[in-house]
């Protein structure tokens, strides 16, 4: 067992990887796409992150290892797929109806192929980490069944 010092340490380290990942998927369109689209790109790439490290490293990671921390992941994790796919169906929806300067910042002085570039790499983006978040968190799930069936077997 670590000390827990260095566990939180450890913890700050992937938190700050995770906000730099975030960073770095936005930078591309950073002062194309509106503000709100950008939010919501950061949001998804850090729950991916999120998500991608709990399913990879579920057994390091310390909190994980109680039992209420991972009876409370197990509950809210239907009301955030459903939550994802119901943002996935409103942004599905804003593609199909509205063009491309709905989604660009106003006033934005660029070429169209500039704009139409950073609008279809923020769609790739957002569909990339959307569903991505999904499957990461069905793998979540299984983890946490998987940990819930061990520890019974460890009391048995």
């Amino acid at each position: 067992m670590r000390p827990p010092l260095l566990s939180i340490l450890i913890e700050s380290g992937w938190l700050l990887l995770m906000a730099g990942f975030a960073f770095v998927c936005a930078i591309p369109f950073q002062e194309i796409i509106a503000r709100e689209f950008l939010m919501l790109t950061i949001i998804l790439s850090l729950l991916f992150a999120f998500y991608f490290r709990m399913v990879i490293f579920f057994r390091q990671i310390f909190y994980l290892k109680f039992l209420a921390v991972q009876v409370l992941l197990f509950f809210s994790n239907p009301l955030l797929f459903v939550k994802t796919l119901s943002k996935m169906q409103e942004m599905f929806a804003l593609f199909d109806s509205h063009d491309l300067l709905h989604f660009i910042v106003p006033g934005f002085q660029a070429s169209t192929y500039q704009m139409n570039d950073a609008y279809h790499f923020f769609k790739k983006e957002f569909v990339l980490f959307s569903v991505g978040l999904l499957i990461l968190i069905v793998f979540t799930e299984l983890r946490i069944v998987l940990a819930f069936v061990e520890r019974i077997k460890k009391i048995e």
